[in-house]
């Protein structure tokens, strides 16, 4: 498939490009806002912008580069334009495939048909409609992540890199002078821009924000806008001149609002589904535009530490996601900024290493020539696909957690202290009954510390009268016995000499209260005080059975990551749970045996803040395996402490 293009059908309009270091430098900027928002860090919450950013300067490249071959060679030569896009991209690709597989093998356990299909995906540059068929919610990005998710762009990206050389072809083979096929080729890509548009709005207008974020056609409008900025008028003559006026000017505001709405936007904000990211494309393409020219804003973003992040971008964003996944505070043992720097070195060690050993000597031909490389392709992928089945034949599916069957258990199991053991028990809801199980695993080694019974049962906390609208239906509470009576019996068979209560999400959304009309929540005066009186008398309950009542602070709880909850439950605002945790230290100044121990402000200094996915995988509950190693030795400590304090 080789067509014909005259030199003067496209070097005067477009001209040979050449290498610009800006581009790298915006690659290497991009690059470190991902990996920052991959890691937890809060700088940049809106790093889902950087990535638009990559579409658009991947759109704008391989414009370019279509339009050079025909310069240079005077004709586009589709299976050999094809096959050097793969030599740049495979390489790596595969490698990180290996990467995975290995710590697949040896320190993760994960679903070996999940994985399988992750991989196949993967392969067949499909993964953004793997993901999307799956439900993966790409807002949801941190709950039970793929070590391959990040794999979603570069399916997108490829797809894009078939399709697009096809209608320049075409396009080529059809028109007849440079002008003709100047504006037949823009008309398209406007076009293109304009379906995307529409596929975005409708997606949009349906709820389906996953298709907004996974499809091709809905992310195609930004590497279109790339694309038409590569094909205009006087872009490679820009390139080849000291930088005008307009271009720093509007290049240095492009990079201020870059940097301003990756730090201020969320990949929830709703604008960027209704035509934001196409919208934001434009100022990437003005940014991409700007630096081309020798001038301020390029020397700017050619400093060498974002030059040499640029040149080994594609290694950083393969290797980087499954070294997030891998070194966990867990498996580190630290975490915060000191986690994030180990994660980024090791990244940057496999990118450099892969950059050196494996993709240049790929792509500038020092390995794998004739024959062997037409052949390498084919054979990498169909090597990778067979070694990815070999791998996941041997691994065994995990153990699951399931919230569903562990929340409806009906008892806590109880296990009598050993002595000199301080021994405590758990009451509330399914948010006790999460924590209760990883803390009972810290507690079977501790030699201070002993846990069973209790009474933590799914939908059932403190407000038990009534009804609640909770998870989008009215909710009664008819399955929960009376508070006094299920909490007297648990403390009269197990005797704890610590009550550690929690409870929130079903006291933050709207409740009708018994003999009420009006439906009211948190921060509500007849609610407050309603609350207060309910929350006394679990204290109550405790402090009769001679127990300690140590009273956990709720965090803000996050409805988006949730399966059960919609996106927009009221349980999310934020207000209600911080007046929750008010109420309850009024009801702590009432009562002086009460104990309040700040889970609140412990989450929120966790890296990536309290609504971290590793912490809490959907936005409502604590992961037990977490709270064993991370959270049960400081909730220890703090029991220790009120104990200490009673006696």
């Amino acid at each position: 498939m080789t067509t014909t293009v005259r030199p003067d059908e496209t070097s005067e309009t477009f001209g040979v490009f050449g290498y610009h270091p800006g581009l790298d430098g915006v690659r290497g900027m991009a690059m470190v806002i991902i990996f920052l928002f991959h890691a937890g860090s809060p700088i940049f919450p809106g790093a889902v912008l950087s990535l638009s950013l990559f579409f658009t300067l991947s759109g704008f490249l391989i414009t370019r580069l279509l339009l050079d071959e025909g310069v240079r060679q005077s004709a586009i030569d589709l299976p050999r334009f094809w096959a050097r896009r793969l030599r740049r991209l495979l390489p790596a690709a595969l490698l990180g495939i290996v990467f995975v597989m290995v710590l697949s093998a040896t320190v993760w356990n994960p679903d070996p048909n999940e994985l399988r299909t992750d991989i196949l995906a993967s392969l067949g540059y499909g993964a953004n409609w793997r993901f999307l068929l799956q439900g993966h919610s790409y807002v949801q990005l941190f709950q039970a992540p793929s070590p391959l998710l990040h794999y979603w762009s570069l399916a997108i990206e490829e797809q894009f890199y078939f399709l697009l050389p096809l209608l320049v072809w075409a396009i080529a083979r059809r028109t007849n002078s440079p002008r003709g096929f100047r504006l037949t080729l823009r008309a398209s890509l406007l076009i293109g821009i304009a379906i995307s548009l529409v596929v975005t709005t409708v997606a949009a207008a349906t709820g389906n924000t996953d298709f907004v974020y996974y499809s091709l056609p809905s992310r195609a409008g930004e590497l279109l806008v790339g694309a038409v900025a590569a094909t205009s008028l006087g872009v490679a003559q820009l390139a080849r001149r000291p930088a005008p006026k307009w271009a720093t000017l509007g290049g240095t505001l492009a990079l201020i609002a870059l940097i301003v709405l990756c730090a201020t936007v969320t990949r929830t904000s709703p604008w960027l589904s209704w035509g934001g990211f196409v919208g934001f494309s434009v100022i990437s393409s003005l940014l991409i535009v700007a630096v081309l020219p020798p001038g301020p804003l390029a020397k700017a973003l050619s400093v060498w530490p974002l030059l040499m992040l640029g040149k080994i971008s594609y290694g950083l964003y393969i290797y980087h996601w499954p070294v997030i996944l891998w070194l966990t505070p867990e498996r580190v043992g630290v975490g915060g900024a000191e986690l994030i720097l180990i994660q980024a070195s090791v990244t940057l060690v496999l990118a450099i290493i892969s950059y050196a050993l494996v993709e240049q000597p790929v792509r500038r031909g020092r390995v794998l020539h004739g024959v062997a490389a037409r052949f390498a392709a084919p054979v990498g992928i169909v090597a990778m696909a067979l070694a990815g089945l070999l791998v996941t034949s041997t691994l065994s599916s995990p153990a699951r957690l399931d919230f569903a069957a562990a929340t409806s258990v009906n008892k806590i199991p109880v296990t009598l202290p050993a002595l000199g053991e301080t021994s405590v028990a758990f009451f509330g809801d399914s948010t006790a009954l999460m924590t209760a199980a990883g803390f009972e695993s810290w507690a079977a080694t501790s030699p201070k510390i002993s846990q069973g019974g209790g009474a933590a049962y799914y939908g059932c906390g403190i407000v038990r009268d009534g009804k609640a609208r909770f998870a989008g239906r009215e909710l009664t509470f008819e399955a929960c016995r009376s508070l006094p009576e299920q909490w007297s019996q648990a403390l009269t068979e197990t005797k704890p000499q610590v009550a550690i209560i929690q409870v929130g999400p079903i006291e933050a959304d709207d409740h009708l209260l018994p003999g009420d009309t009006q439906w009211r929540f948190l921060g509500d005066p007849v609610f407050d005080d309603y609350l207060a009186r309910r929350m006394i008398e679990a204290v109550d309950v405790v402090i009769d059975h001679g127990a300690i009542p140590v009273w956990l602070k709720s965090p803000l709880i996050e409805p988006e990551r949730s399966t059960l909850l919609p996106n927009d439950d009221p349980s999310g605002d934020p207000a209600r749970m911080k007046r929750f945790n008010a109420i309850l230290d009024s009801v702590a100044k009432r009562r002086p045996e009460l104990k309040i121990v700040d889970l609140a402000a412990f989450v929120k200094r966790w890296p990536a803040g309290e609504f971290d996915a590793i912490l809490r995988p959907d936005g409502v509950h604590f992961d037990p395996v977490v709270v064993t190693a991370s959270v049960a030795p400081w909730l220890e400590a703090e029991v220790l402490k009120a104990a200490a304090r009673k006696r």
